[in-house]
């Protein structure tokens, strides 16, 4: 609770608002404007009302839009008081449901992909990436179940396309022909392994790869 200072003190000293610990005429026991008396209860719940008509919205939306208006509002955002609030309702439940029904919606996939492909995100996404949080979450998505079956699901669409089928073959195969030839020079005496080096040389060579 404030403590309790007369008007005509709040006044003096250049205060804009005082405390009585009176109710006021709708019983609200909350601080007071030295200008009018009126009480900050009060006039919230004015305020909002009248921001909530048609007339309080035009108003509102031409500060917004005024030079003043935009100064003010990046004041008051790059405060501290209202970086912590921001980041509280981004991790409230409140919070995550409305930026999730924002994301889905056409307008927010529009702006995530303005985002996204910009100068300033491609920079912000490199910093976060090269950060040692962002190397550590990369890690962890890459090795859990998530990250493994995107991966796997990816790989699958890559390796079925047309033009990445006879390079993804290509690889298989000389995996498999550096194999046999590794085990025919280990034991070159290995009637098996010979044989299994030379046919598989003589069909790459037939087929002209």
């Amino acid at each position: 609770m404030p403590r309790k200072i007369s008007r005509a003190k709040a006044k003096s000293r250049g205060l804009t608002r005082y405390y009585t610990g009176k109710k006021c005429c709708r019983g609200h026991v909350a601080e007071r404007n030295v200008c009018n008396k009126h009480c900050v209860i009060c006039g919230l719940a004015h305020t909002k009302a009248y921001q909530q008509t048609p007339q309080g919205q035009r108003t509102r939306r031409a500060w917004e839009e005024s030079p003043r208006g935009r100064e003010s509002q990046r004041r008051s955002n790059q405060s501290p008081e209202a970086r912590a609030s921001k980041r509280r309702y981004n991790r409230s439940q409140k919070g995550r449901e409305a930026r999730r029904r924002f994301d889905q919606s056409p307008k927010g996939r529009e702006s995530r992909f303005r985002q996204k492909h910009s100068v300033k995100g491609h920079e912000a996404t490199r910093r976060r990436n090269n950060s040692p949080r962002g190397q550590d979450c990369q890690w962890r998505y890459k090795h859990s179940t998530k990250g493994i079956e995107t991966a796997r699901r990816y790989a699958q669409r890559y390796n079925e396309q047309p033009k990445n089928k006879r390079r993804v073959l290509e690889g298989v195969r000389r995996r498999l022909l550096e194999r046999r030839e590794a085990e025919y020079f280990e034991n070159p005496h290995d009637d098996r392994a010979r044989k299994l080096y030379f046919n598989l040389l003589y069909r790459r060579e037939k087929d002209g790869r």
